[in-house]
């Protein structure tokens, strides 16, 4: 759910309300977007496709999560959904069984279900689960892009649950599938569970049994992201030279030049720097310190160039 960039003073995981002015549809695929605005004059996208079942329309007034800031400062809002909210139980209707080869290449067995309001989700099954049972009533742990993230609320997810200590290693216990294209390692610590979005570290080369160290960002929850495993490349707080991509202007304001200097780190993701007034005429590399690491990527802050 992409959103334009706001100079506005939105915070990840804060909740606000905006109002839908209008509906536009935007190339190349002449996608549907509902315009949004907040309450402070700021200017937001959310895709139309996402939120058919919401019987969203102009005029309408929502609560939206902001449910990430990228490090471009790019931001990504999840409305309220109408009718449910995260930690309800809620009846689904079992539809069928799918078969599903991991990133380990080990076979699982997903439910798939309906949710009242004809919404699909996956639930990984458990020996508890077999198809003749026609009715699962499943905790809402999270909602995302309008679907419902969900678990078996007599599951044990997280073992004795203890919070997770940067000192003790972490071990990568396996994978925990909510759906195709929704996988997490599952870390063990102890005989406490963690859960880290696996599509953020498919360069970190982690696999079954590996031992692992992470930072601790901030309190558990089985799909948010709280742990950032430690970086092959960076740590906070250090400076270090990017590779130059290419120079991008960015507009004038108030008579001042603004561009973008993009550099790439070691990973290959790429970032904007904003600067003002004349572009360099040579770069070779870019100084930046990292300020934070989230998701494998990389917070900058411009330093210099050589």
């Amino acid at each position: 759910m992409d959103n334009q960039e706001s100079n506005s003073a939105l915070t990840e995981g804060v909740s606000y309300r905006f109002r839908i002015l209008h509906e536009i549809e935007m190339p190349p695929d002449n996608e549907a977007w509902y315009v949004l605005e907040s309450e402070t004059g700021s200017r937001h996208l959310l895709l139309k496709e996402f939120y058919a079942h919401y019987q969203l329309q102009p005029g309408n007034d929502l609560i939206c999560r902001v449910d990430k800031v990228n490090c471009s400062g790019k931001i990504f809002l999840e409305p309220n959904h109408p009718f449910c909210k995260p930690g309800d139980v809620v009846p689904f209707a079992f539809t069928s069984s799918v078969e599903h080869i991991n990133s380990f290449g080990d076979t699982e067995q997903l439910a798939l279900l309906t949710d009242p309001w004809g919404q699909q989700a996956h639930l990984q099954m458990s020996s508890a689960i077999r198809e003749e049972i026609h009715n699962l009533n499943c905790l809402i742990d999270r909602i995302k892009k309008g679907i419902l993230l969900i678990s078996d609320p007599n599951r044990n997810y997280f073992g004795e649950g203890a919070a997770p200590d940067a000192d003790q290693p972490f071990v990568v216990e396996g994978l925990c599938t909510l759906a195709p294209n929704l996988e997490y390692f599952m870390l063990r610590q102890n005989n406490s569970f963690f859960y880290l979005r696996t599509k953020y570290y498919t360069q970190y080369g982690f696999e079954k049994g590996s031992v692992i160290f992470a930072r601790v960002l901030g309190t558990p929850g089985l799909y948010e992201h709280y742990i950032e495993p430690i970086h092959p490349h960076y740590q906070p707080g250090e400076v270090y030279a990017f590779d130059y991509v290419c120079t991008e202007k960015s507009g004038i304001s108030q008579e001042i030049n603004q561009y973008r200097i993009i550099v790439r780190d070691l990973l290959g993701h790429e970032y904007p720097l904003a600067r003002e007034g004349n572009e360099p005429q040579w770069i070779n590399r870019v100084i930046a310190k990292v300020k934070e690491i989230r998701m494998s990527k990389c917070q900058l802050e411009f330093i210099g160039i050589e």
